[in-house]
């Protein structure tokens, strides 16, 4: 389970959080992206939070951390802090009995103990930000600044036993966030030291696990030594990796009052592959769920995977966390009576918007119970209503309207009712696979 994580670590971001960007109510401002729906619920402003795999959560308010479950019920008090601290990160460990949580006051990083209560220090990293576990269990790389405000970040590898920490990378800039892929590369978000903030002034930078290993603290690895991913993002608050489709989830915020994105970037070559979800307001605390199916985190998947991120509008002091799936597009049919010829009508709604949709056909009998998954050199996989071999027949791409609806109409013969499963090959508007509808009978 990955990291939630705020933003109150520099005091460029803590400036913002006091101006604040704009006004309106949290939960009533935030849009899905094509094939992506999200819930909204509320939390204490100002708070961080992560979420179990249960839907219970923990939060802290700044002097309390608790143990909620999904509805907002208190379990039990597990800690709390000497005064008023400000949140950096909570991290919930593998196993789900323990967190780790990082606070940027005094700059202390805890171990949480969430089935009994009670908190110990593990170390301290002055202006700690963000956690990612190494992909190596035991250890996990966190971003600080120690040097206080205008010295620039350092990236910590810690010892989750020891609490040792061994500096690996120093760049300039305020703290920013911190993932690892499945071999250990490490990836960051670089910051801006100034205000105002100028547009696309963030980068993604990621430097090769061997780099890491055996790095001498007094000479540590630099921006020179990384590779750059992404070149461009307006700010990069949060940032996880997802295993399945090689991808960086990254909430893209824009500290000058534009439109905030949740994207997803290919990790290997950073090209931009789709935008999660939009918000006017400051977006932080970023987690992503796997599931335990075949679906994977992307737009127009089946259900399964799923995404968590928070919003804050500093200016009526109200916080809303974000649950984000994947929005599967919907199939309708409507025809003639059984056995009566007549117009019939397969409706596609929730389709990528002015694209296309291409609608594959098959004989009832070879419709499946449960659908096969084929991985066609894609990053998606394709969920389909039967096997390959069993198609009869794809249309041409249908064009989709301006809300995703795709509409077919036939004429069918007597007779045919209950016979034919439609099912639709989903594209984007230059006519790159995206994923499949669910299937219907035509009866």
């Amino acid at each position: 389970m990955k990291t939630t994580s705020m933003f109150l670590a520099s005091s460029v971001l803590a400036t913002t959080l006091l101006t604040g960007l704009s006004t309106g109510t949290a939960s009533a401002q935030e849009l899905a992206g094509p094939g992506w729906a999200l819930t909204s619920n509320p939390m204490t402003f100002g708070a961080a939070r992560a979420t179990l795999t249960d839907g219970s959560y923990i939060e802290f308010d700044g002097t309390t951390l608790a143990h909620f479950d999904s509805g907002g019920g208190l379990i039990q008090n597990l800690a709390a802090t000497a005064g008023f601290k400000f949140p950096s990160f909570l991290e919930i460990l593998p196993g789900e009995a323990t967190a780790l949580f990082g606070e940027s006051s005094v700059g202390n990083i805890y171990e949480v103990d969430l089935v009994n209560g009670g908190m110990t220090l593990l170390t301290n990293i002055g202006f700690n930000y963000d956690v990612e576990l190494d992909a190596t269990p035991g250890f996990a790389y966190i971003s600080g600044a120690p040097g206080g405000f205008g010295t620039g970040t350092d990236i910590f590898r810690v010892d989750l036993t020891s609490g040792a920490q061994t500096r690996v990378v120093h760049v300039g800039g305020p703290s920013g966030a911190v993932t690892v892929n499945d071999v250990g590369d490490l990836f960051y978000v670089t910051q801006f030291d100034s205000w105002p903030i100028p547009p696309l002034s963030s980068s993604i930078l990621r430097w090769d696990d061997a780099e890491l290993v055996g790095v001498d603290p007094m000479t540590p690895l630099t921006e020179a030594d990384a590779d750059i991913v992404v070149p461009a993002l307006t700010g990069g608050t949060g940032m996880r990796y997802a295993s399945a489709t090689d991808s960086l989830f990254v909430l893209d915020t824009d500290f000058a009052g534009g439109l905030s994105k949740v994207a997803r970037f290919n990790a290997t070559t950073g090209i931009w592959k789709e935008d999660v979800a939009t918000s006017p307001l400051s977006l932080t605390g970023l987690q992503i769920f796997p599931g335990s199916g075949s679906a994977v985190l992307a737009g127009f998947q089946p259900i399964g995977a799923h995404l968590r991120f928070n919003v804050t509008d500093f200016g009526n002091s109200m916080s809303s966390t974000l649950v984000v799936d994947p929005a599967r597009p919907t199939i309708a049919f409507s025809g003639p009576a059984p056995g009566v010829a007549g117009v019939a009508t397969v409706t596609i709604t929730g389709a990528m918007p002015n694209a296309g949709v291409r609608v594959a056909t098959t004989h009832d009998e070879f419709q499946l119970g449960a659908e096969c998954v084929h991985h066609v050199g894609l990053d998606i996989p394709y969920h389909l209503a039967f096997q390959p071999i069993h198609l009869i027949r794809r249309s041409q791409p249908l064009a989709t309207d301006p809300f995703g609806t795709m509409v077919l109409t036939y004429n069918q013969p007597a007779g045919f009712g209950g016979q034919i499963v439609f099912q639709g090959l989903l594209e984007d508007a230059s006519g790159a696979p995206l994923g499949t509808s669910e299937a219907i009978l035509n009866n």
